[in-house]
């Protein structure tokens, strides 16, 4: 009769096993967090798009109501751009090539002022000079999407105010940077869109259709196989019986 075999469970590999298999269950977790966020967002998008931005005018009060990031308000602002004191936020990139968005602070009809991001211009277009006969004067309107100020991850460097150097949108600095007052200005970011499939100007306004990436499940998936297929090596080396010689 074959001698029975027990193995004993190693303490070192069994707390790197569990700590391993934790980290990779959070971050399991987190991807179906972000995925819950995301849909959030392309619900939203969607109920916004289904207003006509051509019939349905957006006033300071209205765009009260965009209090998260995952708000949208879709339609037209109604006033005059302040095109003396535009910002070029950069890099941002357009079919690969490396260039800015144009902020506008724009003045609407009560007083309020709004940052408008106009969309995208290449280093040659950047001076005003180069596209004059695209800038808006006087009463105007715009089309697009209000939603509010983005947020700089991380990996985005500290806008330099003082060297006029402007990595991400941040409403209160632009503000302070053109001398409006806080109480002045809105905390919103209107989205210029593009609605004609033919316009050719610059800055090039934003794609009406955007929405973004949805990948999150897929990510969830992985780390949870991978967690699984961590705990399936460890067992078979560790717990699994050897089989009798």
């Amino acid at each position: 009769m074959s001698p029975s075999h027990t193995r004993k469970i190693p303490v070192l590999p069994t707390i790197v096993t569990l700590i391993a298999v934790l980290i990779l269950c959070g971050l399991g977790k987190w991807q179906l967090d972000r995925l819950a966020w995301k849909t959030d967002i392309l619900t939203n998008l969607e109920k916004a798009r289904q207003y006509d931005q051509q019939k349905t005018p957006l006033s300071s009060d209205t765009l009260k109501s965009v209090t998260s990031q995952t708000d949208f308000k879709a339609g037209f602002i109604e006033g005059r751009f302040h095109n003396d004191k535009e910002t070029a936020v950069g890099p941002r990139t357009y079919r690969g090539i490396a260039g800015y968005h144009i902020i506008t602070p724009f003045e609407m009809q009560d007083g309020t002022i709004i940052l408008v991001n106009r969309g995208w211009v290449s280093e040659e277009y950047l001076p005003q000079s180069e596209r004059r006969e695209f800038l808006r004067e006087g009463q105007t309107k715009v089309f697009g999407m209000a939603r509010p100020s983005e947020k700089a991850n991380r990996f985005t460097p500290d806008n330099k105010p003082n060297q006029n150097e402007w990595y991400h949108v941040d409403v209160a600095q632009i503000a302070k940077y053109n001398g409006f007052h806080d109480h002045d200005i809105s905390p919103y970011i209107f989205y210029s869109e593009k609605l004609n499939k033919y316009y050719q100007g610059f800055p090039v306004p934003h794609d009406p259709t955007w929405a973004p990436e949805n990948n999150h499940l897929g990510y969830a998936l992985f780390w949870f196989t991978m967690a699984g297929v961590l705990l399936i090596i460890y067992y078979l080396r560790f717990l699994r019986k050897p089989k009798d010689a």
